[in-house]
């Protein structure tokens, strides 16, 4: 679930604008010129919008800024059960999330199996082009590991990775306080340095 995920990590993570299950009451004026609107219980569904114009899911077709297609698409998600591969999405209220746009360098995926940082998985992200995808140990040695992403080159070794796992484990701990969570996914974001998160 990745509002409850925001809630329950103390990574760094974008900046929630709204959130809703009612699509009549978002005000896309209230909103900046950029921003990133998704499902909180899917994967590969969003729109990046900046500066009117819009970028569509993992593929970035790109598109003038349309908001009654964002309220399409929003409303059409609020009512499908997203299952096919991640069959835990149907446990999970669906919503609307509204975020901000950060200027994202790459996304860190820690994948926890009891409480454990074993693997990291390293997503480069590029908001007009398709994702592209690396895994690491938590040592931050390369995995040869293939998925549905791009392999792209070798990401030099993150400043805080050590702080990053040290505090996933722990929130780990604090999640599973009945030993009954055996794997655990959290993410955040590296931005770059002209950004103030």
């Amino acid at each position: 679930d990745k509002l409850n995920a925001k809630m329950i990590t103390s990574l760094p993570y974008s900046r929630i604008l709204y959130k809703t299950n009612d699509i009549t009451t978002i005000d896309f004026r209230s909103f900046p010129d950029s921003f990133v609107i998704k499902p909180n219980d899917a994967s590969g569904k969003y729109y990046i919008v900046k500066n009117n114009v819009m970028y569509c899911g993992h593929e970035r077709a790109k598109m003038k800024r349309n908001n009654k297609l964002l309220c399409r698409d929003a409303t059409q998600w609020l009512i499908t059960k997203f299952t096919t591969n991640e069959l835990w999405y149907h446990l999970i209220k669906p919503m609307i999330l509204v975020e901000e746009l950060l200027d994202i360098k790459y996304e860190l995926r820690f994948h926890i199996i009891h409480n454990k940082v074993c693997f990291i998985e390293c997503i480069s992200m590029n908001q007009i082009a398709n994702d592209q995808c690396e895994w690491y140990s938590r040592e931050w040695s390369p995995l040869n590991i293939k998925c549905a992403h791009d392999t792209c080159n070798i990401t030099p070794k993150p400043s805080k990775l050590e702080k990053y796992i040290a505090d996933v484990e722990a929130d780990s701990q604090l999640i599973d306080v009945h030993n009954h969570t055996h794997y655990l996914r959290l993410d955040t974001s590296v931005v770059h340095a002209k950004s103030n998160n």
